[in-house]
């Protein structure tokens, strides 16, 4: 026999309705080394006789061209078959239909073949007859057909998604005519799908079909049945397979199976996998994996559906987890844990401190719908940076009156002092209350009222009862006092300052100094107080005129001759001063204190200065300069 080349050459004298022939008849006998070359011999004939023109001149009624196509498209090496469908698609898809029925085995394998390549309906549900093929050809074919079309349904138009979910359930009715044990496999994997026609079916009374399906999503070694055993737990039939599946699963298979852990999400399926030997399994594997983002939200619901001791614990490790996705998901399973376990619930409470407001949010909204929360919960919630979540908790289980009878409010407490003050209706009430304290309570409520006026602002309101408590005897009320009248600008406050900074305690002079640098008028009073025998006092009118910088270079020689201060109260004060205003000049002065002081608590404090400055120094210099690194090695030592 001649080689390829010269018979195409031989083909391409005939007449164009013989070449056409002869190509055809040629690919249906030719074999894998021969099927690509005439193939796409054919294809470009083809494209030319339907338009009319070939080499050799002579045209083709376009029905034959496409007739002859599609009778040999099975044929058609899948990387050629494109080239056809674009210039035949739409007859080809009405062809595939009538070869479907043909009574020759090639035509019916070119109908399949077409009903898979093309995706029309019609062909699409000539398939599932097809199963039942006397050639064993045919069957087999259109069983890959269907298991290849239920994978791409996604990428389908409707209608043909349709076509192919209604034939899957028609193959499945009809088991016992073909017996095809594949087809059931397909079947089982689109039933995790929820698709219409094949759910209709898996709800029907049990029978031969389904008893087949049971038996392929349990033994099938496939991955794609392996994929879909996640989602058969809510199907009731196949809940069983999915277990059994989901026992040995491979390394690939097990992270892809927590990854799908965001299904659990339906109780249906949590419920059936709850206390179950895979659940331990995948939460006790994926927890010494590293995992991706979606694989870690899956394995939230796996230690959720593991109801061992423990379940808590697990939960408890993805408080920190980078992804907001992931601590949402735990949050919620955590929530729902919270209803009869203490332990969840206090985790649910760790939850509503979460750096996200969603997370935060939910948690303490599940929380209230618990129950009232903790008060101990609610003030340190006040403090969340979140609004909605300090919105949700302002009133709860919190009194203004509980802020003025204790001593030590909490900031909870404070902001419902602060919420009774802005409300026409309780801030008679709440005003008179903290203006009795403040005049007639014991010294350690008076102290404690005095200091929630600066905490809720309102030191205007009480500026009589508080320039009153800045005369008083007791020193730490007087004290407490000063610092509240620092927030006023009125002549009366101006003149109990000065007279606080005269006070006999050096308690009350230092807030009356802390108090008199808040943008305030009394520069004269700070730059006597630089020289106080107190050296708490002095340390706060030498921070303040730096800060201001009003003094000249006054207030700098001030703290450098603290920090030689034949005292040690005072050289340990010029050091809280000198870290607080990050005063790096003073680097080596304080480097020697680290290292020659005799009191051990001034060598601390300049051990704890320098170690501020050091690194000030290092942020604010491109290199480290000899006395950088001196005063470095020093300190560190």
């Amino acid at each position: 026999m001649p080689e390829l080349p010269e018979r195409l050459r031989r083909v391409r004298r005939l007449a164009p309705r013989l070449r056409l022939t002869a190509l055809a008849e040629a690919l249906a006998g030719s074999d894998q080394h021969e099927s690509g070359v005439i193939a796409s011999v054919l294809l470009e004939e083809s494209h030319l006789l339907a338009g009319g023109r070939s080499w050799w001149g002579g045209g083709v009624e376009r029905e034959r061209v496409v007739a002859t196509l599609a009778a040999v498209w099975h044929r058609i090496p899948p990387e050629l078959r494109p080239a056809g469908e674009v210039t035949f698609g739409e007859e080809l898809i009405a062809e595939a239909e009538r070869l479907a029925g043909s009574e020759r085995v090639r035509d019916r394998l070119a109908g399949v073949a077409l009903a898979e390549d093309l995706e029309g309906a019609g062909a699409i549900r000539a398939l599932a007859g097809l199963l039942q093929d006397g050639e064993r050809d045919v069957a087999e074919a259109a069983e890959g057909a269907l298991g290849s079309l239920m994978r791409r349904v996604g990428e389908m138009d409707t209608e043909a998604a349709r076509a192919v979910d209604e034939s899957l359930a028609a193959a499945a009715r009809g088991f016992v005519e073909h017996r095809r044990r594949g087809v059931m496999k397909t079947v089982a994997v689109a039933a995790a799908r929820g698709w219409q026609a094949v759910g209709d079916f898996v709800g029907e009374a049990d029978g031969p079909g389904h008893m087949a399906m049971r038996a392929a999503a349990r033994r099938s070694n496939d991955r794609e049945v392996r994929e879909a055993s996640v989602r058969w737990l809510a199907v009731e039939s196949l809940a069983p397979a999915a277990q059994a599946q989901l026992e040995r699963l491979t390394d690939e298979q097990e992270e892809r199976a927590l990854a799908q852990g965001v299904l659990l999400k339906r109780a249906r399926r949590r419920q059936r996998l709850e206390g179950s030997a895979p659940a331990r399994r995948l939460v006790e594997k994926g927890v010494r994996r590293v995992l991706n983002q979606e694989a870690r939200r899956g394995l939230v619901e796996w230690v959720a559906a593991d109801e061992r001791a423990g379940r808590v614990e697990k939960l408890a490790g993805f408080l920190t987890d980078d992804s907001t996705r992931v601590r949402f998901a735990a949050m919620r399973r955590c929530a729902e844990l919270a209803r009869e376990n203490e332990e969840a619930r206090s985790l649910l409470e760790d939850f509503a401190f979460d750096a996200d407001a969603r997370v935060a949010r939910t948690a303490v909204s599940a929380l209230l719908a618990q129950g009232s929360l903790h008060k101990r919960i609610v003030r340190a919630l006040v403090r969340s940076p979140h609004e909605p979540v300090r919105t949700m908790v302002a009133g709860e289980a919190l009194d203004w009156r509980d802020a003025i009878r204790n001593p030590g409010a909490e900031r909870g407490d404070a902001l419902a002092l602060k919420q009774a003050l802005d409300d026409s209706q309780t801030r008679s009430a709440a005003l008179n209350a903290l203006r009795s304290a403040i005049m007639r309570g014991q010294p350690p409520v008076r102290v404690g009222a005095i200091s929630l006026v600066r905490r809720v602002g309102a030191a205007a309101l009480c500026e009589l009862e508080l320039l009153g408590a800045a005369a008083d005897e007791d020193a730490r009320v007087a004290a407490t006092a000063a610092l509240a009248l620092g927030a006023l600008s009125s002549a009366s406050a101006h003149e109990a300052l000065a007279r606080c900074a005269q006070h006999r305690d050096g308690r009350v002079r230092a807030s009356a100094i802390e108090a008199a640098g808040r943008g305030r008028a009394m520069d004269s009073i700070l730059i006597e107080a630089m020289r106080e025998p107190c050296a708490r006092a002095r340390a706060n009118a030498v921070r303040v005129m730096l800060k201001k910088e009003c003094s000249g270079g006054e207030a700098s020689e001030a703290l450098a001759a603290m920090l030689t201060d034949e005292r040690a109260e005072h050289r340990l004060s010029g050091l809280w001063a000198a870290q607080r205003l990050g005063r790096t000049e003073l680097a080596q002065r304080v480097a020697g204190l680290a290292t020659e002081e005799s009191e051990e608590r001034v060598r601390e404090g300049a051990r704890r200065c320098g170690r501020r400055l050091l690194a000030q120094l290092r942020s604010e210099w491109s290199g480290e300069s000899d006395a950088c690194s001196t005063a470095s090695a020093e300190v560190v030592s």
